[in-house]
């Protein structure tokens, strides 16, 4: 099995959830949104000093989430 690992970002910058793992790191918030909606994540989060990803901005609808996107 392959195991991924993607750099962890410093407390402060945005990162892109594709539904598995957080990874790409911008600095702003309209970097990563632009980008994520590029990219097709489904969440943008900011790091915060414990390691976790607080706020997670959802960027797709739920019924994409469940259905698809057409």
């Amino acid at each position: 099995m392959i195991k991924f690992e993607y750099p962890t970002a410093d407390v402060g910058e945005w990162q892109l959830f594709d539904g598995v793992n957080w990874r790409h790191t911008f600095a702003t918030y309209e970097q990563a949104k632009f980008y994520g909606e590029k990219f097709g994540a489904q969440r943008v989060g900011k790091v915060a000093s414990d390691g976790t990803h607080s706020p997670q901005v959802l960027l797709v609808e739920m019924d994409e989430l469940i259905y698809g996107s057409e």
